[in-house]
């Protein structure tokens, strides 16, 4: 932690107090601020002449009194335990400590060679960096960072349960944790591939991608439609991103993970606005920031998702784009409208059918002019088209979308780094169980795992992991992929670091149970007031900050939408067939063809090309 002058003083003088004046039957005096019930069952009585007055109701002499208390609570924890395990560890957090002002030191003279300055310059410049006055002071401030990591560890151990139902939105039960502490982070579990293109990520009438971009699109399509590849393989494979060597595994998103909004709001908007419910699935209308306001119209967030609606990319766009990738003048030879690239075919069919920033399927339908035969039926257990009932619809019966091996439908989103083709491998909404595998027709088969077994923190062989009554291992995130014990380890630890992270306020829940536990108590009025007004205020203040940041990306989202369309000059949502500014996918279709003498082609066609 960042210490100020104040902050130093007060723990200077609490620490003091802790070592002049801790008994056995010490009672709150009039003079006394705050009394500390150590956990020996010492009481400590801290009066008014040991901190400063007149910072007690500020916010920075709130907050660094605060600190205060709970360093000289964590730290009397280590100091006064008779654990065996406690003791052990603090002497080695005072090793770890020394250890890491002698680094510190160390830096220092590589900085001073480097720098060409002295080595007191560049100490003196660690201390300041480090908020302290001495080398006393950074050996304790590495010291309680130690102590309150593991003091932090304690009291998640002790909490795991709420805090994860909190983390994830849901109890096991299904209700909904609308906790005062924090906002739920609703985690999707995504797995992703990503085929890289190197079009504008704002031109997007006229946008160009590469014959090598073109053909692997297509290739990425027939991997995963072939019957032959689970959507693992072929992100490991194909996909042009770092989670190629997980097969695609792109971790634990929630509401704060900085991924692109077509990414992550392309997920949200899927699952919650045109998606399928699964098994135990509980409400969404008022999660994700669908009920928030979209700034142009009287509408929300989800009705201005609803406009746009599902956009549908059919198979017959992929193969056209892997026959003809490298296309660039007719089959006679002839050049094409002097060359111009957005008739190129693939970049025709590239603006009409993929460069459009809102959530595609992509259906088993052909395109109007191409004779492409439908794509067999789904093999068991493979990627593959699949009628889906609850995007009949959107799509229209009898149309079936790609799915992965287990029935989840591939999404698909363009953002300004190319094609993600994704999958939800656990949405936060699934309480009951998920996807586990597809039956016959349209009925899914679904796995027991609740959704907080489904973020537990151990692992496979551990007593506490989740089993069926039969005695077997259940499928979570941390054995999702069969693998070695290392990486179990690492995910358990992914899951741990999540929940403990997603309240930057988390130390505040360890002062209060402190205080709630009565080993706290504010004997002064004004400072408890001031304390519990500080916490609160700063609380709503994030939620408040919260919501509007998620907010904000919708807004961004959804402009960036309507500027698409209104530059193709349709309606949100529209047929791009009625756009007058697309070059015609028939002009793609009948390129080969090309004779300049053809209605097509010549002034008032489909085609013509007006220098």
């Amino acid at each position: 932690m960042k210490y100020n002058k104040l902050s130093i003083s007060i723990v200077s003088a609490f620490i003091a107090a802790l070592g002049l004046t801790a008994c056995s039957n010490v009672t709150p005096n009039d003079k006394s601020i705050v009394t500390l019930t150590g956990y020996d069952g010492n009481r400590i009585n801290i009066d008014a002449n040991a901190i400063y007055n007149k910072y007690k109701v500020t916010e920075d002499g709130i907050s660094s009194f605060y600190q205060a208390i709970l360093e000289v609570m964590i730290r009397n924890y280590f100091e006064t335990s008779d654990d065996a395990e406690v003791k052990s560890s603090l002497e080695q957090f005072k090793i770890s400590a020394k250890n890491d002002v002698a680094a510190d030191k160390e830096d220092a003279r590589e900085k001073a060679e480097t720098n060409d300055t002295s080595y007191d310059t560049e100490w003196e410049a660690i201390l300041e960096a480090a908020g302290v006055e001495d080398e006393e002071g950074l050996y304790q401030k590495h010291l309680y960072s130690y102590e309150k990591t593991e003091y932090e560890d304690k009291y998640f151990e002790t909490n795991k349960a709420a805090l994860t139902s909190e983390f994830i939105g849901f109890t096991d039960n299904g209700e909904s944790v609308k906790d005062a502490h924090h906002e739920s982070m609703y985690p999707y579990h995504i797995r992703h591939i990503l085929v890289k293109t190197s079009a504008s990520a704002t031109d997007y009438v006229t946008g160009e991608i590469t014959s090598a971009e073109a053909q692997r699109l297509n290739t990425v399509y027939e991997a995963l439609a072939n019957g032959r590849n689970t959507f693992g393989q072929v992100a490991y494979s194909w996909s042009e991103d770092t989670s190629a060597s997980t097969y695609g595994d792109a971790g634990i998103m929630t509401t704060t993970t900085s991924f692109v909004n077509e990414f992550k709001l392309g997920i949200y908007a899927y699952d919650c606005v045109y998606g399928v419910d699964v098994t135990g699935t509980a409400s969404k209308t008022d999660k994700l920031g669908l009920n928030g306001s979209y700034n142009e119209e009287e509408k929300t967030v989800k009705q201005k998702l609803e406009d746009i609606g599902l956009a549908t990319v059919p198979f017959a766009a992929f193969k056209f784009l892997g026959d003809n990738y490298d296309k660039e003048k007719s089959d006679a030879g002839l050049t094409v409208n002097d060359g111009v690239a957005k008739y190129y075919p693939r970049n025709i069919i590239w603006n009409n059918y993929l460069n459009l920033h809102n959530v595609f399927v992509i259906t088993d339908e052909s395109i109007d002019g191409l004779t492409y035969q439908k794509p067999a039926d789904v093999v068991p257990g493979k990627t593959g088209f699949r009628t889906i009932d609850a995007l009949t619809p959107i799509v229209g019966a009898g149309t079936r979308v790609l799915t992965d091996e287990d029935g989840r439908v591939i999404i698909g989103v363009r953002s300004e780094y190319g094609i993600h083709f994704m999958i939800t491998e656990r949405t936060p909404f699934e309480i009951s169980g998920t996807i586990s595998g597809y039956v016959n027709g349209s009925e899914y088969s679904y796995d027991n795992t609740t959704i907080n077994e489904y973020y537990t923190t151990y692992k496979p062989g551990d007593p506490q992991y989740p089993q069926t009554t039969s005695g077997v291992d259940k499928i979570t995130y941390v054995n999702f992929m069969k693998s070695e014990e290392s990486t179990y380890s690492s995910r358990a630890k992914t899951v741990e670091d999540s929940i403990k992270g997603f309240d930057e306020m988390y130390d505040y829940r360890i002062f209060e149970e402190l205080v709630s536990n009565k080993q706290i108590q504010i004997n002064d009025a004004e400072v408890a007031d001031a304390i519990d007004r500080y916490i609160v205020q700063k609380r709503q203040y994030n939620e408040w900050n919260a919501d509007k940041t998620l907010n904000d990306s919708w807004n961004s989202y959804l402009d960036k939408i309507a500027l698409q369309y209104e530059i193709r000059g349709v309606e949100n949502g529209g047929d791009l067939n009625n756009s007058q500014r697309l070059v015609k996918v028939t002009c793609g279709i009948n390129f080969g063809n090309y004779n300049p003498n053809d209605p097509l082609w010549k002034e008032g066609g489909a085609c013509y090309y007006e220098k």
